[in-house]
């Protein structure tokens, strides 16, 4: 497949240069703009930045790392199918660390934690008014970045930055097919109520309920997986 046809996009002098291309390509391979299976010309995409090949050899390679490109020597960089193994594995790390991020802030609570409850509320309140917009373009994109947000939030728990990080690092694979969730396998309402219990839970202190809820709502993809393959076998890696 040949290299896409990307929107425009002006870079910023106040960032690097090779940390905004790999944003902007995350960005269109994990919302289905780029497609598996397409070919990352180093040489196009330094032509369509007017930059170096050098920034745009930084952020492929980042991209990967995380699992979104493979690279083949004298055939070019492409962008992968979706591993099921790959989603279960991702879902285990994601569901280790913000389960121990939020054990540890309501076991442990510091001066920290009742801002980030604030956070995570006022989160929640987006999130509900966003299901009873009828007015949003495209409240698939909007609300995933809600959702990332409040997971984000949670993560804060930890006490660390490096918890949010690492997450966010692994997940890029899980947000393909969390986009492709919400196009009618999973509903919004459903995914809210669930950040709603899990909240719910933590903020009545019930610890293990709280962490079980947690638990299920973030394995709920690997339960979903199938129907979203069935409906886009392409975006796959085929599994015996």
């Amino acid at each position: 497949m040949d290299s896409p046809v990307l929107p425009a996009f002006r870079l910023q002098n106040n960032l690097p240069v090779s940390q905004q291309i790999y944003a902007f390509l995350r960005h269109h391979i994990t919302e289905l703009t780029i497609k598996p299976g397409t070919r990352l010309s180093e040489n196009d995409l330094s032509a369509q930045f007017s930059v170096s090949r050098q920034p745009v050899r930084e952020a492929i390679f980042r991209l990967k790392r995380q699992g979104l490109i493979e690279v083949y020597p004298q055939k070019g960089s492409f962008v992968t199918r979706i591993s099921g193994r790959n989603i279960m594995e991702t879902c285990f790390v994601r569901s280790s660390i913000e389960k121990a991020a939020l054990q540890r802030g309501m076991l442990t609570p510091d001066a920290d934690t009742k801002k980030i409850v604030a956070e995570l509320e006022d989160n929640l309140r987006q999130q509900h008014e966003l299901t009873h917009d009828s007015t949003v373009a495209d409240p698939d994109a909007l609300f995933l970045k809600q959702d990332n947000e409040f997971h984000q939030i949670l993560c804060k728990l930890s006490g660390t930055k490096l918890a949010w990080e690492v997450i966010d690092d692994i997940k890029a694979n899980l947000d393909r097919i969390r986009y492709l969730s919400t196009k009618g396998v999973s509903r919004i309402e459903n995914i809210v109520g669930e950040h709603q219990q899990i909240f719910d839970l933590m903020t009545a202190g019930k610890v293990d309920e709280a962490m079980a809820s947690l638990h299920d709502h973030l394995y709920e993809i690997a339960m979903t997986y199938r129907a979203i393959r069935a409906k886009n076998e392409e975006w796959f890696v085929p599994e015996a």
